[in-house]
């Protein structure tokens, strides 16, 4: 009760969203926002055999309430600015003929969660999510620290698998010339026996 509280007090003590997520969280949190705030399924349903399944059905919902009361809350309190943070690069770049309100639909398109929005509810979720994760990326930026990439090790393995792939590239086109040579040399063998 005294958390909710507390929760509900720096709400209204802090002007925006920025200012509210650097009270309350500190910087580890800050930087678990990053990654966190979008890896999620907007549509999860509660399962007792997935790995988080430590949850009762009772604990998962409420959990579940309890973030979407706090949705609705900053969406309440911070709406405004929320729609700013995830529209910020299409209100000052439009392309030549179109018009602000296509060019935002595109910028919200490509936000992470877009694909899973299907009501008016998820909207104010993916909304959400989007803002604590870009304010928290402009957060690290202010205060000179490098933001976490989406999964630990995830440019190893994606240089690894670019590697690989181009080794592989590298043999299928050397088999490749490989056979085109002999294709042209049977070509030639029976042109001659042809001539002959």
């Amino acid at each position: 009760m005294l958390d909710a509280f507390r929760w509900r007090s720096s709400l209204r003590r802090n002007r925006t969203l920025r200012e509210w997520m650097e009270e309350r969280y500190t910087v580890a949190e800050i930087r678990r926002a990053v990654i966190e705030s979008t890896d999620c399924d907007l549509h999860e349903q509660w399962n007792p055999y997935d790995p988080p399944g430590e949850l009762t059905w009772e604990q998962w919902k409420t959990a579940k309430d309890d973030w979407r009361l706090a949705v609705e809350r900053l969406y309440g309190q911070y709406g405004e600015e929320i729609w700013q943070i995830c529209l910020q690069e299409s209100q000052t770049r439009v392309p030549q003929g179109e018009s602000y309100g296509e060019a935002a639909l595109e910028k919200l398109a490509r936000l992470d969660l877009a694909a899973q929005v299907s009501e008016p509810k998820l909207f104010e979720e993916f909304m959400v999510r989007n803002a604590l994760r870009l304010n928290a990326i402009e957060i690290l930026k202010s205060k000179g620290l490098e933001q976490p990439s989406k999964r630990p090790g995830a440019q190893t393995a994606a240089r690894s698998k670019t590697q690989a792939e181009m080794e592989e590239y590298e043999a299928l086109k050397a088999s490749l010339n490989e056979l085109a040579a002999r294709i042209e040399a049977k070509e030639k063998q029976a042109e001659n026996n042809d001539g002959e």
